[in-house]
């Protein structure tokens, strides 16, 4: 459970941190666009921004939490969960990012994994 724990948050945290990054990007050059244009602008929102923000730390602090999956699973889960919890606030605000929910749903199973991963762990030092 431990290593299906790391590798969903470690996948989960690159896709995020990848579509947070784009929507970041592209979000700047309509707003430039739109300051320069005088076009009505529908990514570069203040709003649309922030959940870049959200999604890109929630990424961050995901792929910190899957990397102690392995040895530290206790932690990992509460790592895994705070970085859930901020996804599904960050998506469930409103604006265009509402796929931020899903990939926290998909991290507070990560979560799961890594906290269910301890009993693991408890196995492994009983027979050894």
């Amino acid at each position: 459970m431990r290593i299906a724990a790391l590798i969903l948050g470690l996948f989960v945290s690159l896709l995020l941190f990848c579509q947070s990054c784009g929507l970041g990007l592209l979000g700047g050059i309509d707003r430039s666009l739109s300051e320069n244009f005088g076009t009505e602008t529908t990514v570069g929102t203040e709003e649309s921004q922030g959940q870049a923000g959200i999604g890109m730390l929630a990424a961050l602090i995901g792929l910190v939490g899957s990397g102690l999956a392995i040895s530290k699973s206790r932690a990992s889960a509460v790592i895994l969960g705070i970085s859930a919890v901020m996804a599904i606030l960050g998506g469930t605000s409103g604006g265009l990012f509402a796929d931020l929910t899903v990939w926290g749903v998909i991290y507070a199973i990560a979560a799961g994994l890594a906290f269910f991963g301890r009993r693991e762990i408890k196995k492994e030092e009983s027979s050894s």
